[in-house]
């Protein structure tokens, strides 16, 4: 679908008469001032739609799997959102705002811990070390100290395994225990946070990454909000996939609506 998209955008330009995705992708050149080829369209219009989506849905749905898992979490969160009385007052519509979000301190740590231990890409998007060098006389990326990887070099960071780091996390790193994180914006929080490479760094770090805080964030408020989630089976481990990015499979939840929305 993406390939035809991608042929029809070229052979027909914007056709929708508003400046949207599409249109700005038809606006971009290449270092030697080209146009994006078919190929390049396709991959920046499968960024834009996987990574906008299933990373997304994937931390969601692992947030919701912690939270039925770990019943103290629960219900620490939702003694958190009882204590916030505006939050029936968030919109026209009673819908809870980011800004809103970001006062609860017990919902940020448990979205920190839960990507932590479930970060939705796990490996890819690799690097090149740089030829010039950063020690001097020795050419190469200094990774460590004393250790350096060879200019042209690919490198990769899985996230699966530098954020279960017992050195960052603690010895109770594979634990899941979102008090790691509190304070917000304590010493250790910063400290922790400079490792968790979810979004990515610099300038390659996703562009998509408030916006997916966003979603993140008040989805799951309005979820505990408006309803009791409770696991099919508790004792079924969750199933992960890593297709390029990870994915659950078999993650059978109930939803019983609450009589009054908290």
């Amino acid at each position: 679908m993406t390939e035809a998209l991608a042929t029809n955008l070229l052979e027909n330009g914007n056709t929708t008469g508003k400046r949207n995705m599409s249109h700005d992708l038809l606006q971009c050149r290449n270092d030697d001032n080209t146009p994006l080829s078919k190929k390049e369209l396709v991959g920046e219009m499968l960024a834009f739609t996987t990574a906008g989506s299933d990373p997304t849905a994937y931390e969601i749905s692992a947030i919701l799997d912690r939270i039925c898992r770990h019943g103290d979490v629960r219900e620490k969160l939702l003694q958190e959102l009882r204590a916030v009385g505006e939050l029936e007052q968030s919109s026209a519509e009673g819908v809870v705002t980011y800004a809103q979000t970001l006062r609860l301190p017990y919902l940020l740590a448990v979205v920190k811990e839960t990507m932590r231990l479930n970060p939705a890409f796990q490996g890819q998007f690799s690097r090149v070390a740089p030829e010039g060098g950063c020690g001097g006389e020795v050419g190469g990326l200094e990774v460590l100290p004393g250790v350096v990887v060879p200019g042209g070099v690919w490198l990769s960071i899985n996230t699966y395994v530098s954020q279960r780091d017992k050195l960052v996390f603690g010895e109770d790193a594979e634990e899941f225990k979102p008090e790691r994180w509190l304070p917000i914006g304590g010493d250790r929080y910063h400290a922790m946070s400079k490792y968790l490479s979810v979004f990515g760094y610099g300038s390659t770090a996703c562009m998509g990454q408030h916006l997916a805080s966003q979603k993140i964030n008040k989805t799951v408020v309005e979820i505990l909000r408006r309803f009791n989630v409770e696991l099919k089976d508790p004792k079924t481990p969750l199933k992960e996939r890593n297709i390029i990015q990870m994915f659950i499979s078999d993650l059978f939840m109930t939803f019983t609506e609450r009589e009054k929305k908290i």
